[in-house]
């Protein structure tokens, strides 16, 4: 992730699990006195999230989304296939931090992609 639009993306520290999920909107198309429902497909739109512990040196989900505009990102399903991953610019939507008074101190981001999502 970057903390700005054409700044160089870094990894995120301390990461732990983070998602994809990519849709198509759809649309009801059943006619009267259709036996089955039927749909057309529109739109594809994409969001992820991620979660880590959290460390007073890893600042690049805050600093993402404080930047108030998209940013880069790059999900990798293993360190070690760096040339398999997801790719796209996004809004970062909400940051989160989780203090409990028993265990580690976790963070959490969501965003939504702002276009494309390429996969690679």
């Amino acid at each position: 992730m970057a903390a700005t639009t054409t700044g160089g993306a870094t990894k995120v520290a301390n990461l732990t699990s983070w998602s994809i999920s990519i849709t198509h909107d759809k649309s009801e198309v059943t006619a009267m006195n259709d036996d089955w429902k039927s749909y057309v497909r529109g739109y594809m739109g994409a969001s992820m999230k991620a979660t880590g512990f959290w460390a007073d040196d890893a600042d690049m989900p805050y600093d993402a989304f404080d930047a108030d505009q998209t940013v880069p990102c790059y999900l990798y399903p293993a360190e070690t296939a760096v040339g398999k991953y997801w790719f796209g610019q996004i809004w970062p939507d909400s940051i989160g931090c989780d203090a409990p008074s028993s265990g580690s101190v976790t963070f959490s981001v969501d965003g939504t992609f702002d276009g494309a999502v390429t996969r690679f």
